[in-house]
């Protein structure tokens, strides 16, 4: 353990001075801040293998007499990390600028599937997707693009590294045949069924292989867990798909997503909404169900002058936020990103992971405490 403490305080003491260089850096204040939590994990960075990113307008930063705009901490020392429900982000999005070039479809296009009589809509499934960050309604919009389509848009974006691999709590979950979709339209029934897909490459990255064991059918396998035919979308693809959603620093921003500007305005609703706002019950969906930052270590809503478009991810023990926050009463928006991981027995799949003790508490305390930062150091108050 003391040389891991070491390793990750060599880690921070380089950033200090790059920071010292450069510009003053928010996150490496988290390193003196002494919420109990905030302490625990800066004193062993490396074991929670913590990710931070932080993107600030380069208009307010220039208004500021500053010259860095892009801060990072990173202890992982690049090893994979499970994406978890983060991955849903892109096939939402890619979904709804797939419909979006389809004749005679849109996104409240009714339609079902193969061997089921429910009707959906891709507007429904971005409603659950980005509400209660629901499975189900991301495997559809999986099996209507197909993930070889969804694998080759990304590398089109140049959103990589990114690999799409499997559905989220299902049997089969990476199963290449898809089940046709029968869409209803005005002028009759549109069929669609996304191609077989081609067989899944292993990862070979670093941290593929977890911990020092995990539950597999009810029974402790002493050995790590092998991630390499899991889904795989880093922090950083995370952040640039973000701020292709929200650029930050253009008056007429080209469009990379080609949908229309309704779909855009919906998918961009839908991500700074909450379950409450969708009608799910608020003492089981609190706000923060969906919103790690800032809120996620309690039942409290959002402030009213904070509006966040994000999407999170946890499972594995690893937590993951990435967001557009956007203060309307100090007058400063940035983009922020964060993974940890907590499970300290090193054992997975066995669902004791430290996400209320540590993970959500970490992301909450340490989001406000950066935030407090920028507004000091940026922040232009509302009258």
């Amino acid at each position: 353990m003391a040389e891991s403490i070491k390793t990750g305080f060599i880690a921070l003491l380089s950033l200090f001075f790059w920071a010292c260089e450069q510009n003053k850096s928010p996150l490496l204040a988290l390193e003196h801040n002494t919420d109990p939590v905030i302490e625990k994990v800066m004193n062993q960075p490396d074991f929670y293998e913590l990710q931070m990113q932080l993107q600030l307008p380069e208009a307010l930063i220039r208004n500021a007499g500053d010259t860095v705009s892009h801060f990072s901490l990173d202890f992982s020392q690049e090893q994979y990390f499970y994406p978890a429900s983060t991955i849903k982000l892109p096939v939402a999005v890619l979904a709804a600028e797939w419909i979006d070039h389809q004749a005679e479809l849109n996104v409240i296009t009714p339609y079902r599937i193969e061997g089921d009589t429910t009707s959906h809509s891709v507007a429904q499934d971005l409603i659950e997707i980005f509400t209660i960050s629901d499975n189900q309604a991301y495997n559809r919009l999986y099996d209507m693009l197909g993930r070889d389509y969804i694998n080759r848009r990304m590398a089109e974006l140049d959103f990589v590294p990114f690999r799409l691999a499997h559905r989220l709590s299902v049997n089969g979950a990476s199963d290449p045949e898809h089940p046709e979709f029968t869409f209803e339209t005005d002028k009759g029934i549109k069929s669609h069924r996304a191609p077989k897909d081609r067989p899944i490459e292993s990862l070979d990255l670093p941290g593929i292989e977890k911990g020092k064991g995990f539950i597999e059918q009810g029974r402790l396998v002493n050995s790590p867990m092998n991630f390499s035919q899991k889904n795989h979308l880093p922090l950083s693809t995370l952040m640039a798909f973000m701020r292709a959603l929200y650029p930050m620093d253009c008056e007429i921003c080209p469009k990379t997503f080609q949908w229309n500007d309704n779909t855009q305005a919906l998918v961009k609703t839908l991500m700074s909404t909450v379950p409450r706002k969708q009608g799910y019950v608020e003492s089981d969906y609190p706000d923060g169900y969906v919103k790690f930052f800032f809120i996620g270590d309690g039942h409290q809503r959002l402030e009213d002058n904070l509006r966040m478009h994000n999407k999170v991810g946890y499972a594995y023990g690893t937590l993951t936020d990435v967001a557009l926050i956007i203060d309307t009463k100090n007058k400063i928006h940035y983009l922020l990103g964060a993974s940890l991981l907590v499970n300290k027995n090193e054992i997975f799949n066995d669902n004791f992971y430290e996400y209320d003790d540590i993970g959500l508490p970490f992301l909450a305390k340490a989001s406000r405490a950066i935030h407090e930062i920028l507004v000091e150091q940026y922040g232009n108050p509302s009258d």
